[in-house]
């Protein structure tokens, strides 16, 4: 299994913010963790200066997903973090976390025709196999806020790496039956969420978005 090739996804990538500050690493316990220290280093205008910010790493050691369930992060998925600085309410953080969903949905279905079930609120699944997660944490300075949005896929990960698991997990190799390319998915998923982000943060229309996916949401 060969590393991410940073490279090649800045080639890919044509978002104007989004994953433009790239902090890749080969081990970390976290991603998320990882981002709140980041956070909590910044203050005032500091703060301004991670927005977009990507961290990606080749494995975590401590991932973990809703209600810190442990999150298996083996090398061959994608271990990111996001860290966007907004002035949303509050109450508009799950907006975010489905349109990440959203983004890693249409990503996935433009360059390999898979079709993605969102789990309310947060999880991602392909027929009735999970392959996905997302964490969105908010972390207040003053009047500034960071929303810290952790993602979890499966992407190159065999049936033997995901051991007992297989029959409630699978990966994106499993389902295509070969390798993905994960800088190419990575690379799409954020074009596409920055083009939904800056349509919903400057119209304040989620309706619009969430009407598109609707028919891929389920709530049990």
């Amino acid at each position: 299994m060969e590393n991410f090739d940073t490279e090649k996804f800045n080639k890919l990538l044509s978002t104007t913010k989004l994953g433009r500050k790239l902090r890749y690493f080969d081990s970390i316990d976290s991603t998320n963790d990882y981002s709140e220290i980041l956070v909590g280093k910044s203050h005032g205008r500091d703060l301004k200066i991670l927005d977009g910010t990507l961290i990606l790493a080749e494995r975590q050691t401590s991932g973990r997903g809703l209600f810190n369930h442990k999150w298996l992060s083996p090398q061959g998925g994608l271990w990111f973090s996001l860290i966007i600085v907004t002035d949303i309410r509050p109450e508009e953080l799950p907006n975010l976390t489905l349109i990440t969903a959203f983004s890693i949905s249409e990503a996935l279905m433009d360059i390999y025709n898979i079709n993605v079930d969102i789990k309310w609120p947060n999880d991602l699944y392909c027929v009735d196999y999970k392959f996905g997660g997302i964490l969105s944490e908010l972390k207040k300075d003053g009047k500034l806020q960071a929303i810290i949005i952790g993602v979890g896929i499966n992407v190159n990960i065999d049936g033997k790496t995901l051991g007992g698991l297989d029959n409630i997990a699978t990966s994106i190799q499993k389902i295509l039956g070969r390798e993905a390319d994960r800088e190419l998915i990575m690379a799409k998923i954020l074009d596409d969420f920055e083009r939904s982000y800056n349509y919903f943060s400057t119209t304040g229309d989620f309706k619009s978005l969430f009407m598109k996916w609707e028919k891929n949401i389920r709530y049990q």
